[in-house]
C-alpha cells in the first residue's frame, strides 16, 4: 500500500509473484513488519526463524513455524491444561497484489 500511496487504483498489475521486487519487499515485511506486530498483539515470544518458501507455477507461499510449547503460566496450568505450537503461511499469487496470510495455533 505504500508504494501505491494507499491508492487501490495506482496498483500495478505487475505487482504479483512474479515480481523479484514484490517478493523482496513481501519478504521483508514478513521479516521485520508481520512478525514483530504479530507479537505485540499475542503478548508472547514468537520463534519462527527462517521460514520455508514454496512456489509453484501460480503461487509463492512463505511457511514459517514455531515449536515452541506456547501455554498458560503454572498456576493456570492446572485449570487449563492447555499447550499450542503455531504456524504463519503468507502467500501470493501471479494474479493480483493481494497477500493471504494464515496464523495458525495447533494444540499438542
Amino acid at each position: 500500500m505504500k508504494s501505491c500511496q494507499n491508492n487501490l487504483e495506482k496498483i500495478k498489475p505487475t505487482m504479483n509473484k512474479n515480481s523479484k521486487k514484490f517478493r523482496r519487499d513481501l519478504q521483508h515485511h514478513i521479516q521485520k513488519h508481520l512478525i514483530k506486530d504479530l507479537e505485540k498483539c499475542c503478548g508472547y515470544e514468537l520463534n519462527f526463524g527462517k521460514g520455508e518458501v514454496v512456489e509453484t507455477d501460480n503461487k509463492v507461499t512463505w511457511k514459517f513455524k514455531d515449536e515452541t510449547d506456547h501455554g498458560f503460566s503454572k498456576e493456570e496450568e492446572d485449570m487449563y491444561d492447555r499447550h499450542w505450537r503455531l504456524e504463519l503461511d503468507v502467500s501470493c499469487t501471479n494474479e493480483s497484489a493481494m497477500v493471504d496470510v494464515e496464523y495458525k495455533s495447533i494444540p499438542m
